[in-house]
């Protein structure tokens, strides 16, 4: 199975045991999608190179502040072979609920004590 997987530019992995299992999927040993690694340009211009994935191709970012109007995040994925892949990601910054709510209570704490000072 091995070299069948290695004549197609394939991945192996070895599921005799626990172990390899446990490794793959916690991304300490091989991957079954064949991502090496992964570089990522932040929305703030920032690049990370080699950011290490697992098993399944998935890698966290740190947290990145969003900024007013498009976040662009790029990705480049690196296979074991050298080719790349791009990918970009735009996200907008949404207002959390408790934002419109300390803005609602603000407006009637307003029009409250204009109405007391009117009275």
């Amino acid at each position: 199975m091995q070299s069948i997987a290695t004549a197609g530019n394939g991945i192996y992995t070895n599921a005799s045991d626990l172990t390899s299992l446990v490794d793959l999927f916690n991304g300490t040993a091989g991957n079954l999608v064949g991502i090496d690694y992964v570089d990522v340009t932040m929305n703030d211009g920032t690049f990370l190179s080699h950011i290490a994935i697992d098993g399944l191709g998935n890698f966290v970012l740190p947290n990145a502040t969003l900024f007013f109007g498009a976040n662009i995040f790029t990705a480049v994925a690196y296979d074991t072979l050298g080719n790349s892949a791009t990918a970009e990601l735009i996200l907008t910054a949404v207002p959390e609920p408790s934002t419109y709510a300390m803005l609602g209570m603000g407006l009637v704490l307003i029009g409250w004590i204009n109405r007391r000072r009117i009275a």
